[in-house]
């Protein structure tokens, strides 16, 4: 992938857990529902699994923002696979990502949960201006 910002806006947003042998992924367009998590595994057939079915949403690579947890190294070989291949990578700090679950007003946890909505543009604030962004594997660009 090029150094180029990306000036669009994304237009399909990845969720995937790590483990040791598989990972899940789940993914959705801005209004539309959440596709039914996928479980994949830890191999370059799994990462290829995983291209084939984003590929089916009519997607390109450059609109879709993947992000994942920085779980051990197991999520290392999947992030390069997909920035090579030209996605917004980014990975985010587990511990971040429950203190923020643990600040909603839902309790329990279930990795299958996505939000039935996503938001039609970044929030403002501290992320818009870039402070607060969190580390990206691509250059995401200006759109977020």
């Amino acid at each position: 992938m090029s150094s180029a910002h990306r000036t669009a806006p994304a237009q399909l947003f990845v969720g995937v857990d790590i483990a040791a042998a598989t990972f899940t992924a789940a993914w959705a367009a801005p209004g539309l529902p959440p596709s039914t998590p996928r479980t994949f595994d830890q191999s370059p057939s799994g990462f290829s699994g995983l291209q084939q079915a984003l590929a089916v949403t009519g997607g390109a690579p450059t609109a879709t923002v993947v992000v994942l947890e920085a779980t051990g190294s197991y999520w290392v070989a999947l992030a390069t696979t997909l920035h090579h291949a030209g996605y917004c990578v980014s990975i985010v700090n587990p511990a971040q990502v429950h203190n923020y679950a643990r600040s909603l007003p839902r309790r329990s946890k279930t990795d299958a949960w996505m939000p039935s909505s996503w938001p039609s543009s970044p929030p403002s604030g501290s992320l818009r201006s870039g402070r607060r962004r969190p580390p990206c594997i691509t250059n995401c660009g200006s759109a977020w």
